[in-house]
């Protein structure tokens, strides 16, 4: 970067911290010289008093902070850097040697420009002060190697060096740091904006959709109910197709919906008695139309009833995902089996079925969110990862095991209904 380049010779604007910090700094600072003075009451040169020499400072000081007051845009950039190496260099070589109390005012004016100037800058302004002060030095004693070893004159001249360089460097890595906090605040920021805006845009659209569904599901109901005998066989065919289609679109819907409460964390569960029994012939009316569409039969191997306790519609849910699971997943003439087992603590609910199986390696990836089995694969990815959510926030288990060229199974875990001494109020049911 060349000394031309704008960005080089710009300063960076103290925060209100710094700002104040450097206020601060300045005064004790001036304030440690002048203890530093009044310990070592010496004339300086041209029998100029060090206590002249301090009101100069403080003067200087004065005047530097009215005009800050006074203009709120004349801030310590490349001007009062300069301005303070002028006015410091003139107190030093009036002071009676060297190394006196006022050479602290040269690592003042370090440490002002480190915290205000770009890097490249305060490096090239600690140089300079390093050679000022050396120039002014030598001007105190003759040159010789007894002079430097008497006065320490390398001593300071490398230590002023090595405290300017050091905390420019200090400083560029809290900046490039801070850059860097910044940049990664301003893209979660963004980020959760586009969440925010996903999120309502998913609620949005499912909501305007459900209405024309829940319309053309109704007109289709009557229709078939009134006219299946009076239409021909391709007619009756496209009419089932038309339910089938309106079906698997209700489900999608339920699923961007629930999907989007679950993230959000806003989806409520209703926990109450239910008959997990009942549960599942609702389930299953509800895939019924998809079902037949491959001539897929269930069998059902169930006892008279399941008591348990929980959200009846939110468990239908999971096992409608469970069941259409099973059918885009199984070629057609697939035997489907739904089975449970009740116990003390527990139901257990199997639904088995005879397709092709489940890899192994493929049977906790299944649950992940936006999972398939291939790119070709009918469906959202969000069935199964949201029946497990569902069945694990009202206190219950799920997982699958398969056998390659037999078949696939769920199974699912839930509280029993059967506790005695438990009430309602004492459920798993998380989100109630």
């Amino acid at each position: 970067m060349q000394l031309t380049d704008p960005r080089f010779l710009t300063t960076i604007e103290p925060p209100n911290f710094v700002s104040r910090s450097l206020f601060w700094m300045r005064w004790i600072t001036t304030a440690a010289v002048l203890l530093l003075v009044w310990l070592r009451p010496e004339s300086g040169r041209a029998h100029v008093p060090p206590w002249v020499l301090i009101l100069l400072f403080v003067a200087y000081n004065l005047f530097i902070d009215l005009l800050r007051m006074w203009l709120p845009w004349f801030r310590f950039v490349l001007w009062q850097a300069t301005v303070d190496l002028v006015v410091i260099s003139i107190i030093y070589s009036l002071q009676s040697e060297p190394g006196g109390p006022f050479f602290l005012l040269f690592f003042l004016t370090i440490v002002c420009a480190a915290a205000t100037l770009p890097f490249w800058l305060s490096l090239l302004y600690t140089a300079i002060v390093t050679g000022t002060a050396g120039v002014i030095e030598f001007d105190f004693v003759d040159v010789t190697v007894e002079s430097f070893q008497q006065y320490h004159l390398d001593t300071r001249l490398v230590f002023l060096a090595l405290l300017g360089s050091g905390i420019s460097v200090l400083l560029r890595g809290l900046r490039l740091q801070q850059q860097r906090v910044q940049a990664a605040r301003e893209e979660v920021q963004h980020s959760t904006h586009l969440a925010e805006m996903r999120k309502e845009f998913v609620a949005t659209i499912s909501h305007d959709l459900r209405t024309p569904l829940t319309a053309a599901r109704a007109s289709l109901g009557l229709l078939s109910l009134s006219a299946t005998h009076h239409l021909k066989q391709d007619e009756s065919e496209l009419l089932e197709n038309a339910r089938r289609n309106v079906e698997w679109l209700n489900l999608l819907i339920d699923d961007l919906l629930a999907y989007n409460q679950l993230e959000t964390g806003t989806l409520h569960l209703e926990c109450q008695p239910v008959d997990l029994v009942l549960v599942v012939h609702n389930a299953l009316a509800l895939v019924q139309p998809l079902l037949r569409q491959k001539q897929q039969v269930v069998a059902l191997d169930l006892p008279a009833t399941l008591p348990t306790e929980g959200d009846a519609q939110r468990l239908g849910q999971a096992l409608v995902n469970i069941l259409a699971n099973a059918h885009h997943h199984t070629p057609s003439g697939t035997h489907i089996t739904i089975s449970a087992t009740r116990m003390a603590q527990a139901i257990h609910l199997t639904i088995r079925d005879d397709g092709p199986g489940i890899a192994p390696v493929e049977l906790e990836t299944i649950f992940e969110r936006f999972y398939r089995v291939s790119p070709t694969t009918r469906g959202s990815g969000l069935g199964l990862t949201i029946a497990k959510q569902i069945i694990e926030l009202q206190g219950g288990q799920m997982w699958a095991d398969s056998q390659p060229s037999i078949g696939a199974s769920f199974h699912l875990s839930l509280p029993s209904g059967l506790n005695k001494g438990e009430n309602f109020n004492d459920t798993q049911c998380s989100h109630c």
